[in-house]
């Protein structure tokens, strides 16, 4: 199954109302990336997570190329938050040069389009893109959003379960109807 468009905002309206202003954004402060000897990629990236917290981590990632890098890196990083982010499965890894948005007529500064589809652990796919001039920002910054959904996604869905435990008890049929109705529509993120 392919998560649309649309099912990706609706998902994405609903973790945004669940977690009211609390949901974890990553911003990339600053980042390096080495190649080694046996091209293996290394990328350190120094994040500041936000809401709530002004102090930055630094994250280190070792992979195949740079997305493997990043991704590694943060999933290794926020596994303990939300232990299902190490089942994703990247799927697709484009880059689409935009020549036209070149500046001048060699056209080494077009704008890039990198987009990644994920797999989540429930065979579900989703896709994410992030634009920009350098090819490797624009990755870090779709493999950034692919974990802030999934983490996000992970902590809506244990909120509206404490939720519907809490409707359960009460007897509040009509609330715990609505709760998993809003389950159901992250079902396909989380593990």
């Amino acid at each position: 199954m392919e998560i649309s468009i649309g099912q990706t905002r609706t998902a994405s309206r609903l973790i945004e109302r669940v977690l009211s202003g609390d949901a974890l954004k990553l911003h990339v402060v600053h980042y390096v990336m080495s190649v080694g000897p046996e091209a293996r990629c290394r990328v350190t990236l120094t994040v500041r997570c936000l809401p709530g917290t002004t102090r930055q981590v630094t994250i280190d990632g070792v992979g195949a190329g740079f997305v493997d890098a990043i991704y590694r890196g943060l999933a290794a990083h926020f596994a303990a938050q939300c232990p299902g982010i190490g089942g994703l499965v990247f799927t697709a890894f484009e880059v689409v040069g935009h020549m036209e948005s070149s500046r001048d007529a060699k056209g080494l500064d077009a704008e890039a389009r990198v987009r990644l589809a994920v797999q989540t652990p429930r065979q579900d796919y989703a896709h994410f893109d992030a634009h920009g001039r350098s090819t490797l920002a624009a990755a870090i910054q779709a493999v950034t959003a692919v974990v802030e959904h999934f983490i996000n996604a992970e902590r809506a869905a244990s909120r509206l379960r404490l939720a519907a435990e809490v409707a359960r008890h009460a007897g509040e049929i009509e609330k715990l109807a609505r709760i998993r109705s809003d389950l159901e529509v992250l079902r396909p993120l989380v593990a």
